[in-house]
């Protein structure tokens, strides 16, 4: 790969979610030779079974992993022999990173973030470090307006809070990793004493919603590591940094080569762009929840209105012919 001098060094471990995608992880590690943080760590599942493409590409990866990072830094290589899946991979792994590790970014292979991603967030893993009001700092601005068309809303400041995470470039610490419930055991309880509903943002929309996922959650029905670290977060009442301007590409929505969309051309969401984030940040004086971007997000994605749930739809008609 060809030497970058890079202009900012990352001040954060790096963590990189990987599996058979070789190009996607190629084009990461590009953008990381920029930043060339001090300790990688490479989460690495293994080829599922009596796949032997699967093989093949696991294999490509960890080559590109080997030769690709030509800085000077730690490599620690989380790897699986036989596949464990990702429900599982991640977030044992994780559990594993933060047994050393105080706070960390996280990027999985297909999260494609702009240079100014890495500044943004290390100011905030320290500024926020020791605040229990926070979870996570997120990359990935999911606002769009009612005809699934990206907006940046211009806001005063550089970011804002939200209830929601965001796993598509993010960053978190140790102390909140700690909470993470694998199995989501107590959800009974925080469903029935209004942890959950007095903190969502529209209390019939998005609770009914997330209400079945939780359940589904516990039940095993559902695994995604991602929706338990929603889980994590709102049980806890603790809320999301999200930028104000759309730092990070997600590119492997709709070209089949993930684990939670299938092939197609119809998908909004990788409409939103990676922008850059001016520098100094301009921070907001108070730790406020932005309702208008919460109850955007839940109009387009955490709904369980057949109206908004129809109108996914016709976003990715319009992307498709307009």
């Amino acid at each position: 790969m060809e030497k970058i001098e890079p202009t900012y060094h990352c001040q954060n471990p790096v963590v990189l979610i990987v599996f058979n995608r070789p190009e996607k992880t190629r084009g990461l590690l590009k953008i990381l030779s920029h930043v060339r943080p001090q300790k990688v760590y490479v989460i690495s599942d293994g080829p599922r079974e009596n796949n032997s493409i699967d093989a093949k590409n696991v294999k490509k990866v960890r080559d590109i992993i080997s030769t690709d990072i030509d800085w000077d830094c730690k490599i620690h290589r989380i790897y699986a022999d036989e596949n464990m899946s990702g429900p599982i991979r991640v977030p044992s792994a994780l559990n594993e990173i933060f047994s050393q590790e105080e706070q960390v970014i996280i990027l999985e292979d297909d999260c494609h973030p702009d240079l100014s991603f890495f500044p943004f967030v290390d100011e905030l893993l320290e500024k926020f470090k020791n605040d229990e009001r926070i979870g996570t700092i997120c990359g990935f601005n999911t606002e769009f307006n009612y005809l699934g068309v990206p907006i940046d809303n211009k806001r005063s400041h550089s970011y804002f809070f939200s209830t929601f995470p965001s796993s598509w470039g993010w960053a978190t610490w140790k102390r909140v990793w700690d909470k993470f419930d694998f199995n989501v055991n107590d959800v009974d309880i925080r469903l029935e004493d209004g942890t959950i509903k007095n903190w969502l943002p529209n209390r019939i929309k998005s609770f009914n919603y997330w209400k079945h996922i939780f359940k589904d959650l516990h039940s095993g029905k559902r695994r995604n590591w991602d929706y338990k670290l929603v889980y994590t977060l709102v049980s806890n009442n603790l809320l999301s940094i999200v930028p104000n301007i759309n730092l990070v590409d997600n590119n492997g929505l709709s070209d089949g080569s993930g684990t939670n969309f299938k092939k197609s051309s119809l998908n909004y969401i990788e409409r939103k762009k990676a922008g850059y984030m001016e520098l100094p940040l301009n921070h907001p004086t108070d730790v406020v929840r932005d309702k208008m971007y919460d109850l955007n997000l839940t109009r387009h994605f955490f709904s369980s209105s057949y109206i908004d749930k129809s109108m996914w739809f016709v976003r990715n008609f319009i992307v498709k012919y307009f």
